[in-house]
């Protein structure tokens, strides 16, 4: 007789269930209609394996799941891996859980994945389906996986691929673009029913949309927040915007001891292992922007938090530009993405590996769309694991201090709309800035955002680049002790001094040695498959 151990819901994360049999996090959409579990349950439970996937690409929201039928165990996750599910297969059966940690305590599994643990060290997180552990697996975005006692099966539903373009001008896609927004930003306040929602405000075109949006449906229980040196551009422009519009803000200000107070913080070795899962590596610039809004009772406790998560790539921020080029399209794809993200370390001991690994990865989208061209093929290499991976898993500093979160430029409206717009109008952002631009001046007639500041000079941005240890006002790279950046700018050691780079490899080394947990924390649930 074959079980499955199932473990769901750690500390930080509510699982909805039923009848041991059916788990859910986070919220399912169809049509713009919250699914209640019950429902979701009936009709996912009724479905064979090819009609589940169907039914996924109807749904929106994010969520993950684990179901157990009759004959077999399926994990589902959401387009954006948004609330990570983790599997091991053992002679005993199948163990499922949401807590990374929960699999590699019960299963005293201690040997590292080599191959992953080289990839998180060189590109801050891990693709595919492993983790640094070996023998624990993470269900990748967008998959379906079903486990029949014997076999274990992946599908996928959904790819960031292009749709049938739209044939209207510039002019009709603004207007179909309103809509759009205007439809998610009603689901949104529906979602809020009155709660405050917060918005991290930055200086870019996301946030500000989701802010302008919200401010024009009349919503009223808003909060912003913005973090970063008191001098900064950023700052000024937050303080400006919300003034002119009424919306009350709050500033946290970044200087080095912020983060050099990081390195001894026991809180932040906890949720920098929550952050991690085996996967990915830790944002660390919300973090003190969030603990001190929590602590100080301004970000309330019931609140939704809408991070701008990640309208720029969506609308064509990352877009590589079209090549003619001799070399096949996995290879011109390979290359840009490996000179664009896998560069957290200068010495690469499995560089011959890793690429092989990227290439077997993008080649396996090239078989589902062979006519795709490198830039194609590159994005949605990058929805899949970077956005999903990195990105959209930055949202779990929000939980680790039990707060509520939500994407709506993740919705499948919003991402829908952008794989049909050509692509002159998604490259360096020309529609989605045009629209957002006009969104304001709609709003506050003749506002000017105040003008990011520009050096003239072309000796000081290199000065910078290299100097970054200091140069930079929101003072990031602190967290790094300065003798190993040091060591890194004078190309004295091999490992990174970088911040993500240091910041790897700090994870994996409190990984070997500390967990987050405590044993009374694991409760399996052992599920019999008939």
């Amino acid at each position: 007789m074959l079980f499955a151990n199932i473990k769901i819901a750690n500390k930080f994360v509510s699982y909805h269930s039923i009848e041991q049999r059916f788990w859910l996090a986070g919220r399912v959409l169809k049509n713009g209609v919250i699914q209640s579990p019950a429902e979701l349950y009936k009709n996912l439970s009724a479905l064979s394996t090819t009609d589940i996937e169907s039914y996924l690409e109807q749904l929106d929201g994010f969520f993950s799941l684990v179901m157990v039928t009759e004959m077999s165990v399926v994990m589902i996750s959401d387009r954006l891996r948004s609330y990570p599910l983790f599997y091991a297969t053992t002679k005993a059966g199948l163990w499922v859980s949401d807590d990374f940690e929960f699999l590699v305590y019960q299963l005293e599994l201690n040997e590292s994945d080599q191959l992953a643990a080289a990839e998180f060290l060189q590109l801050g997180y891990v693709t595919g389906t492993a983790t640094t552990v070996l023998g624990v697996m993470q269900v990748p975005a967008s998959s379906c996986l079903r486990w029949d006692g014997v076999e274990l099966s992946i599908g996928r539903y959904f790819e960031f691929l292009p749709l049938a373009k739209r044939t209207c001008d510039l002019l009709e896609l603004k207007q179909q673009l309103s809509i759009v927004m205007g439809n998610l930003t009603r689901q949104l306040i529906s979602r809020a029913a009155g709660r405050q929602i917060v918005v991290p405000l930055s200086g870019g075109l996301d946030s500000k949309a989701l802010l302008l949006s919200l401010y024009l449906e009349g919503y009223e229980n808003l909060c912003c927040f913005t973090f970063g040196a008191a001098d900064s551009w950023e700052l000024n422009h937050a303080r400006k915007l919300c003034a002119e519009l009424g919306v009350v803000w709050h500033p946290v200000i970044y200087n080095a001891a912020t983060f050099t107070a990081l390195r001894t913080d026991n809180e932040f070795s906890r949720y920098t292992l929550f952050i991690h899962s085996g996967v990915s590596v830790p944002n660390v610039q919300v973090y003190p922007a969030i603990r001190s809004l929590v602590h100080r009772g301004i970000i309330q406790p019931d609140a939704l938090l809408i991070p701008g998560h990640t309208g720029d790539f969506v609308s064509g921020g990352h877009r590589k530009k079209r090549q003619s080029d001799a070399a096949t399209v996995v290879d011109v794809a390979a290359c840009f993405i490996w000179q664009t993200h896998y560069q957290l370390r200068r010495h690469c001991p499995l560089h011959k590996q890793l690429f092989a690994k990227l290439s077997a990865e993008l080649t396996q989208i090239v078989a589902l769309q062979p006519n795709i061209d490198a830039a194609d093929l590159a994005e949605a290499w990058n929805f899949r694991e970077r956005q999903a991976k990195l990105i959209v898993n930055s949202n779990r500093y929000y939980e680790f201090f039990k707060l509520s979160w939500w994407m709506p430029f993740w919705q499948r409206d919003f991402v829908n709309y952008w794989l049909a717009v050509p692509e002159k109008f998604r490259l360096n952002q020309v529609l989605w800035r045009e629209w957002v631009d006009e969104l304001q001046a709609q709003i506050l007639p003749g506002y000017q955002s105040p003008a990011p500041e520009r050096n003239k000079s072309k000796i000081w941005p290199k000065a910078s680049a290299i100097f970054d240890y200091f140069t930079d006002r929101n003072r990031l790279l602190t967290i790094v002790p300065f003798h190993r950046w040091l060591l890194y700018r004078l190309r004295l050691t091999k490992r990174s001094g970088n911040l993500f780079g240091y910041l790897a490899d700090k994870t994996l080394s409190l990984a070997k040695g500390h967990r987050y947990y405590s044993q009374q924390d694991h409760n399996p649930i052992e599920t019999k498959l008939d």
